[in-house]
């Protein structure tokens, strides 16, 4: 198995077993952490377009989420998010990067 794909496997495991454990939290919220994370995955093994799909994704699910609770955690990992995004696309990888995360760590405080 080639290392990228093995690091990429267990980087996806450990984003589904920290979902799991993320019980008490809305289905939105921990779809959005969810593909934060793996954002920040990909974005790390080097695949931009990647991070910005994966970001979106967890974009949809907060704006959902914002629908059903609010949260100044949850306003600013949307900001977070929408910022990865642009970052993203506009070709800094680190900067987006460094959105996500932070999306991360407010979203995490939502729940």
């Amino acid at each position: 198995m080639q290392p990228r794909l093995l690091v990429g496997m267990i980087g996806l495991g450990l984003v589904v077993l920290t979902a799991a454990l993320v019980f008490a939290a809305s289905q939105h919220v921990a779809e959005a952490i969810q593909h934060a994370r793996v954002a920040v995955i990909r974005g790390q093994q080097g695949y931009p377009d990647d991070l910005v799909k994966h970001a979106e994704e967890a974009l949809k699910h907060a704006d959902r989420a914002k629908k059903e609770t609010s949260s100044p955690h949850l306003d600013e990992g949307i900001k977070k998010l929408k910022e990865a995004v642009t970052e993203g696309r506009n070709g800094y990888v680190d900067e987006a990067l460094e959105a996500a995360e932070a999306a991360i760590r407010h979203l995490s405080e939502v729940q």
